[in-house]
C-alpha cells in the first residue's frame, strides 16, 4: 500500500483513496450522479462501501479525473496482492503505450 493510500471494502469490491492525488473535483460526491451516501466529506470515514451497489460505486469511482479513487475486486486482490504483480505503463516515444500487468478490461 502505497504512503497515505486508504482502502474501504464492502463485500464485493474494495475502494483505493490516495489523498496525495486527489483534485477535489467532488465529482464523487456531488451533482445528480455524485454518491453522496457513499462519498461525504463532512463524515468520518468520508467512504462508505456500503452506500450503494459496487457497480455504481464502479461508474464513480472510473469517472475520478485525477485517478485518486480506483477499485479492485476483492477475490481478485488476494490473487494479484500474493503473487506481487504490479500494474505498470510505459510511454514509447512516437510510439503506442505498452501495459503490463494485473488489468481487467470492462468494455463501457
Amino acid at each position: 500500500m502505497s504512503e497515505g493510500e486508504k482502502k474501504y471494502n464492502n463485500d464485493e469490491i474494495t475502494i483505493v483513496w490516495k489523498p496525495k492525488v486527489c483534485i477535489h473535483s467532488t465529482l464523487c460526491w456531488k451533482g445528480e450522479k455524485g454518491l453522496r451516501q457513499v462519498f461525504n466529506p463532512a463524515e468520518k470515514p468520508w467512504i462508505k462501501p456500503h452506500g450503494a451497489t459496487s457497480n455504481e460505486i464502479i461508474i464513480r469511482v472510473n469517472n475520478c479525473p485525477s485517478g485518486a479513487l480506483s477499485f479492485y475486486y476483492n477475490d481478485e486482490a488476494n490473487n494479484s496482492e500474493s503473487a506481487g504483480i504490479e500494474n505498470i505503463i510505459e510511454v514509447l516515444p512516437n510510439g503506442p503505450l505498452l501495459v503490463f500487468g494485473n488489468l481487467k478490461v470492462i468494455p463501457i
